[in-house]
């Protein structure tokens, strides 16, 4: 039996591991949903609409601690118009008021894919149509 490894092949799925597809549709929206949400709504108004508060949740659930996506969230938020990044005990008290599903079927020892659309989240180890037709943003 060969001891040989595919080294390449194995340093490019750990080079895979850091990838991050990022489709930032939901900026578009990020003010209309803030104006519905702040409708009628008695003390502090939100500053983050629901949309966003559930990809964070999502990627909280699979990926990255709270302080861990305060950061990703500021350095994200350099390179994205509109985008403002939360604190972490924010990021904490808005998820913390949500029931995310995490989906047993997902194995966290392979790719995670996290989905989100207007029609909600999805969560799976394949690559949604949308990445792999390129419509996604790449960023690691």
């Amino acid at each position: 039996m060969s001891s040989l490894r595919d080294w390449k092949g194995y340093n490019e799925a750990l080079v895979k591991r850091g990838l991050i597809l990022l489709d930032l549709d939901f900026i578009a929206d990020w003010s209309r949903e803030l104006k519905t949400m702040n409708e009628r709504k008695e003390g502090a108004r939100y500053r983050y609409p629901e949309s966003f508060v559930k990809l964070l949740a999502i990627v909280h659930a699979y990926v990255l601690p709270y302080r861990q996506l305060e950061g990703f969230m500021r350095a994200l938020s350099q390179h994205v118009d509109g985008l403002k990044a939360p604190d972490y005990t924010t990021i904490w008290w808005r998820v913390a008021k949500m029931k995310i599903d995490v989906a047993s079927s997902v194995e966290l020892d392979k790719d995670v894919t996290i989905a989100v659309d207007s029609t909600g989240i999805k969560v799976s180890n394949g690559v949604s149509g949308s990445a792999r037709n390129g419509k996604s943003n790449a960023a690691s």
